[in-house]
């Protein structure tokens, strides 16, 4: 990720090289070349954003942690009578974890800079 994050203002060359790179893999791998050469533009939307944000999402750590929650919650119970049960309760854990980070003073990921680097966009334009 520091390599795309170096890269972050030359977007253009990021996808020159994953062509490259889809070149090389043609003949081992078809699939896997067409998706580079389709797909990946996509995958840099992460480039776009400020440089605080591409930090905080360069770790799974707040991901691994909600799924830590949510097993941790289901084992509590071990059997569920159906799946619905099991997804009412899954729903439910989610639902209040979306609240604790709406009302959070601190938050993981501040939109403020998003915002501010949008708005700076569109003035430049």
């Amino acid at each position: 990720m520091a390599g795309i994050d170096a890269l972050s203002g030359r977007r253009g060359a990021i996808v020159d090289a994953v062509i490259v790179l889809a070149g090389e893999w043609e003949k081992q791998c078809p699939k896997v070349a067409r998706l580079l050469r389709d797909d990946f533009e996509s995958c840099l939307t992460a480039c776009d954003l400020p440089s605080a944000h591409r930090r905080r999402l360069n770790s799974t750590n707040m991901l691994e942690r909600v799924m830590r929650e949510l097993k941790r919650r289901t084992r509590v119970i071990s059997i569920f009578p159906n799946r619905a049960s099991c997804q009412r309760l899954i729903g439910a854990r989610l639902a209040e974890l979306l609240e604790q980070w709406e009302t959070e003073e601190c938050r993981y990921i501040a939109m403020d800079a998003l915002d501010e680097t949008q708005q700076i966009k569109q003035l430049s334009a």
